[in-house]
């Protein structure tokens, strides 16, 4: 388990706290504390059988190199795949299980001491593999890192490193059913057994488990304000025999200090001339003069008696120790700062016109009074060609406030911040630099009238480009709307079509995909070509195709199945991680609702976010919703936005042609709320929407025509009897 030790101490009326952290070698397999509950025979520690039949067994000074049990593993017809595994998640399914901690260390080792003899392992040779089993993706079973096994009746110590298939699977693992490690065997035909015992989980790498561990520094500033007086602090390594807390043969703790961060030695710094004695839990040395801002490793050598030895300070290294010394890894810590220090970064925020001021901040600690810059940045790269923000408005104050920010406003934002001891204030230090954050302008992002022409009224100017000649008809109250043939006429918005990934291109903001809505109206002539069960007629489309699904894609469309017309609407980040997905479908109560040749216009909407949940609405009533999605990062479109039909493929593939009018298509970087959709509805139609489906009821209510929402009635049951057997409404 990660442990933290922090020291605190007040100087020039601030508070410092400076820590150094490690993670202690984790047992998870000794054999010796059953039984476990829940678990028979004791001493198994949670492992099972995966193929090996697994006893404790007593081999005293044997097998058992700590205490007085190993685990008996007996593969009884030899070959390969026999496991014995252990449950990580039996610490807990998150991430503050400190076995998964301490396995997705990037310097992580396990290792295992196995025995094995010459007259019960089958044809005299045998191979031990490692271990991880999950259901999660790119998880699976997996029996690999194989080393052969010392075959002589003696114990042995087999080292396996962590690799990123490991981490990513045990990682893809949390929240489902778990995730498994251990050991296997490849033997030759026949039956047999090995030995395991001491099973450890290394975060740090292999160290000595009976050395110094569990640094900590104590520090303050010195006299002279250039340097700190600082207090190295450890744990001494414990006693092999498990009598003491501490090894009864340490009697000195040599201390090795490098002298700066990029030479690779560590120098003799002194001794505790201390006996740690049997049960002290902490030794310690110093105080230690050192320079601020600056970073130090030390290590310390626990001397055994009859080795003590002599160092000369500054010159001797630990390639002077003698071997048979204890000698501990190798730590490392920063010094007190004199530069500002950030404690809270800015926050990326969203910013709807006509509302509060946007604001960033940022919090900073500093020995010397701190100053501020904040810079405004359209690529989000902090270069010489970003825009310094006025003292005015904030851009001296560890807090920017934006006055009536339009459109302009959304981009990068950020700060640099200096004191006394960097470069702009006079000193030797680089100045220091804030998160780079995000502001999105709520807003139409793009408004496509039909009233004559294929243009963007929004602002924006994405413009239009007919295929197939497409023309007008009349529109939904008054003007124009767009007629489209559904067999080989659609509307272009070419890569910048909205909704799209980014501000600029890739990787910006507020292009809507992660955050937006669509509406617009629609009057369907016909039902959607295509399968039987899967009739699509796109309304705003837009697909990456890869290899396979695409990448990225969006998508409000209408669709049918044998008697139904209705509508969904998909977005979707698919790859290897399939990160996001959203895609909403009609609730069943939808059935017999076919907009496709009823002569009326209705109203289409749909609304989404990363951290929210999909939403699909039907004349200012919401039908649908899906599920919600973890952040991802959306590509720019490759095949561009089309109204009235899908890309199909990279080669200009066009396919789910619309046919019918379409009016009064707009595209929103942000939510709109239910109440906005209903009373768009209400507005030109008189007819209230149902915005919530959870009154009572509400699954009988199949009756769509715009009147009978969120009610029960009449023609709710005159459908009902219509269909009493064929929708399945009987008891």
């Amino acid at each position: 388990m990660k442990r933290h030790w922090f020291s605190v101490c007040t100087v020039f009326g601030l508070l410092f706290v400076s820590a150094s952290f490690s993670m202690d070698p984790i047992l998870i397999g000794n054999f010796e504390n059953g039984p476990d509950a829940g678990y028979t025979p004791p001493r198994y520690d949670h492992w099972f059988n995966g193929g090996l039949a697994i006893s404790d067994t007593l081999l005293p000074a044997v097998a058992a190199t700590r205490g007085t049990h190993s685990l008996k593993c007996v593969d009884a017809d030899g070959g390969w795949g026999a496991t014995v595994q252990l449950p990580l998640f039996v610490m807990g399914n998150s991430l503050d299980n400190p076995w998964i901690q301490a396995i997705l260390s990037p310097n992580s080792v396990v290792s295992v001491d196995v025995t094995a003899f010459a007259s019960e392992v089958a044809g005299g040779w045998c191979e031990l593999g490692f271990i991880h089993n999950t259901a999660a993706p790119s998880g699976g079973w997996n029996l690999y890192m194989w080393q052969p096994l010392i075959i002589d009746g003696l114990p042995h110590r087999y080292i396996f490193t962590m690799d990123e298939e490991t981490r990513n699977s045990i990682i893809n693992a949390i929240g489902g059913w778990g995730a498994n490690i251990g050991f296997g065997i490849n033997t030759g035909s026949g039956s047999t057994t090995i030995y395991i015992d001491n099973v450890w989980i290394w975060p740090e790498g292999l160290v000595d488990e009976f050395g110094p561990r569990n640094p900590s520094v104590e520090q303050e500033f010195a006299l002279n304000p250039e340097f700190v007086s600082a207090i190295l602090k450890w744990r001494p390594g414990g006693d092999p025999n498990g009598q003491y807390e501490v090894n009864p043969l340490i009697v000195d703790e040599y201390v090795f200090i490098s002298k700066t961060i990029n030479d690779p030695n560590l120098y003799y710094h002194g001794r505790t001339a201390v006996d740690p004695g049997l049960t002290a839990t902490e030794s310690q040395y110093g105080p230690v003069l050192l320079p601020i801002n600056s970073t130090f490793r030390w290590a310390v050598v626990e001397a055994v008696e009859g080795l003590e030895q002599t160092f000369t300070i500054g010159v001797s290294t630990l390639a002077d120790v003698e071997p048979n010394n204890i000698i501990g890894p190798i730590w490392s810590f920063n010094t007190l700062s004199t530069l500002p220090v950030i404690t809270a970064q800015p926050v990326s925020t969203r910013y709807l016109i006509g509302g509060p001021n946007p604001q960033f901040t940022v919090t900073v600690q500093s020995v010397t009074t701190p100053s501020y810059q904040w810079y405004f940045s359209q690529d989000g790269v902090i270069d010489a060609s970003d825009t310094a923000i006025s003292a005015s408005i904030g851009g001296n104050s560890p807090t920017l406030t934006i006055p009536s920010p339009n459109k302009a406003y959304q981009a990068y934002y950020y700060c640099r911040i200096w004191n006394a001891a960097t470069q702009s204030g006079g000193g030797s230090f680089p100045d220091i630099y804030s998160d780079v954050v995000t502001l999105v302008v709520e807003r139409k992002v793009a408004e496509y009238l039909f009233d004559g022409n294929l243009n963007d009224s929004s602002g924006h100017g994405i413009n239009g480009t007919g295929v197939g000649s497409p023309t007008f008809a009349p529109g939904v109250g008054g003007g124009q709307a767009l007629s489209l043939n559904g067999v080989n006429q659609y509307v272009a918005l070419g890569n910048n079509g909205f909704p799209k990934a980014s501000l600029l291109d890739a990787g910006g903001i507020g292009g809507g995909l992660d955050r937006g809505s669509v509406v617009c109206w629609v009057k369907v002539n016909s039902v959607p070509g295509g399968e039987p069960y899967s009739k699509v007629a796109a309304i705003l489309s837009g697909w990456n195709h890869g290899d396979g699904w695409p990448h990225t894609a969006f998508e409000l469309a209408v669709e049918s199945d044998l008697d139904s017309t209705y509508t969904n609407a998909r977005a979707l980040v698919l790859g290897e991680t399939a990160q996001v997905s959203w895609v909403s479908w009609r609730p069943t109560w939808v059935n017999n609702f076919n907009m496709a040749g009823d002569g009326q216009w209705h109203l289409i909407a749909a609304t989404w976010a990363m951290d929210d949940i999909m939403r699909v609405y039907v004349d200012g009533s919401l039908i649908a919703t899906s599920g919600n999605a973890s952040s991802s990062t959306f590509l720019p479109w490759v095949n561009g936005m089309l109204i009235g039909a899908s890309p199909q493929d990279t080669q200009g593939g066009i396919h789910r042609y619309f046919n019918g009018l379409i009016d009064n298509l707009r595209v929103y970087n942000y939510v709109l709320t239910p109440e906005t959709i209903a009373q768009e509805y209400y507005n030109l139609t008189g007819k209230p929407g149902c915005i919530y489906t959870d009154f009572p009821g509400s699954n009988f209510n199949v009756d769509n025509t715009g009147t009978s929402y969120c009610r029960v009635d009449l023609a709710d049951f005159a459908l009902m009897a219509q269909n009493w057997l064929a929708e399945g409404f009987y008891p």
